[in-house]
This record gives C-alpha cells, sequence and structure tokens, in this order.
C-alpha cells in the first residue's frame, strides 16, 4: 500500500467524523426547547390540552353521533336471569341529531332526523346500579336525553336478515 492512499484514507475518515459532529450538533440544537418552552413548561398555571372526542380516531365498523332517546322498550329480554337486560331495559329508539363521523367498514350510512332502534350493552339505567365497579360511570339514559356515542353494527347477517345497532358507551350531552 503506498504512502498516499493511506493519507487520503484518514483524511476521508476526519471528514466523515467532522460531518458527523456537525450533524448531532444540529439535532441537539433542534431538540432542545427554546426558552419560551421551557417557562411554559414549567408554568403551573397553564391548561393541559386535551383532545376532544371528535377529534379521537372512530373505530372500525362504527359511526359517532349525537342522538336523543325518543322510545324506550319496556319489555326485558328473556334468557339467563343473570342477563342484566333481563332486569333493566336495554333497548331504545334514538333519533340521530347529527352525525360526527364513520369508521372504516360502517356499511349503512344515517342520516340526520333518522330513528333507529339501537341496544345498550350496559342498559339504559345508571352503571352504579348494574355495574357497580365499572369505570368510568354511564349516568343512564331516559325518555328525552341526549348523548354522543359510537354506533356500532347495522349490516346484514346471515340470509339477509338485518342486524341492529349496539351502543357500549355514551356520554351525555346537557
Amino acid at each position: 500500500m503506498n504512502r498516499r492512499a493511506v493519507g487520503s484514507t484518514s483524511g476521508m475518515l476526519a471528514g466523515l467524523a467532522l460531518a458527523a459532529g456537525l450533524v448531532l450538533a444540529a439535532l441537539h440544537t433542534s431538540c432542545t426547547p427554546s426558552r419560551t418552552d421551557s417557562v411554559s413548561a414549567r408554568d403551573s398555571t397553564s391548561t393541559p390540552v386535551v383532545p376532544s372526542p371528535v377529534q379521537d380516531l372512530i373505530p372500525p365498523n362504527t359511526c359517532r353521533v349525537r342522538a336523543t332517546i325518543v322510545a324506550i322498550d319496556t319489555s326485558l329480554m328473556r334468557g339467563s336471569p343473570t342477563d342484566p337486560c333481563s332486569k333493566f331495559h336495554c333497548r331504545a329508539t334514538v333519533r340521530i341529531d347529527s352525525v360526527r363521523g364513520y369508521g372504516s367498514s360502517f356499511v349503512r350510512p344515517l342520516s340526520t332526523g333518522e330513528t333507529v332502534s339501537v341496544t345498550f350493552v350496559h342498559t339504559l339505567a345508571p352503571t352504579r346500579n348494574v355495574y357497580p365497579e365499572m369505570k368510568p360511570e354511564l349516568p343512564g339514559l331516559m325518555l328525552g336525553s341526549s348523548f354522543v356515542a359510537d354506533i356500532e353494527g347495522g349490516g346484514m347477517g346471515i340470509g339477509g336478515t338485518a342486524l341492529g345497532f349496539t351502543v357500549r358507551t355514551y356520554a351525555l350531552v346537557e
């Protein structure tokens, strides 16, 4: 190996080391918070940013709606005596007040003003009466209650039978 080839290799390595150092310095500088960022991070009076439910991703096979209870099916489901729907009302007719969005694969579009039959998985009663350990607690719904929820289902079952809509959780709207 001749001396000239070795010298150019070591010079090239020194150049690469210098370039890597400059890149690391630039990254460190860009990731360091500015003075205003660090002051606001220490400010205990600043309000934390809480994402709105509307900004959350909508799960597949669901439609996020604002709706109102227009009728409650007062019949109790028959079957297992341990099923909460055999003791509390679980089905209601709801009016869709607005559609906030759809998750992928939701096959049946809902329209504002439309009424649909919905089964509430955790019943229409306050969950403290049905599922005392459940957190967060659901306050219960009654005739005229407005709420925001992700409605699931609405597709077609075996033999072309329509599948019902289901609500797992909701938030009351005043």
